[in-house]
């Protein structure tokens, strides 16, 4: 099995992204260790990728022969049309019902 440049470096990277969230947690910063979590998630995806990149589509297919069926692609775009709507107004629903409701906490030794 050989490791390309392709995975390692991703590897080292996440590894570095790591370390800038520990350091920025123990400094107190808040959204520096978001936006490392992000990267390092972003990251864990590009060296996944990577690694199996030969083998996501073989070379001796056509797109016509990968392609699913149209009755099943219209199932998925109704399924996802009736859902995406009812996930987004359950959580505008919610943030609406909870706004101003929460008090300031003083976790943490602030």
């Amino acid at each position: 099995m050989t490791i390309s440049m392709a995975t390692i470096i991703p590897f080292v990277l996440g590894l570095v992204e790591f370390g800038m969230m520990l350091l920025a947690i123990s400094k107190g910063r808040e959204n520096l260790p978001f936006v490392c979590g992000l990267l390092l998630a972003f990251f864990g995806y590009v060296a996944l990728s990577a690694k199996y990149f030969p083998i996501i589509a073989p070379p001796n297919l056509t797109v016509y022969e990968m392609a699913v069926q149209p009755l099943r692609l219209r199932a998925m775009l109704t399924a996802v049309g009736v859902t995406l709507p009812v996930l987004l107004a359950s959580n505008v629903l919610q943030y609406w019902i909870f706004r101003g409701k929460t008090i300031q906490s003083h976790y943490g030794g602030q």
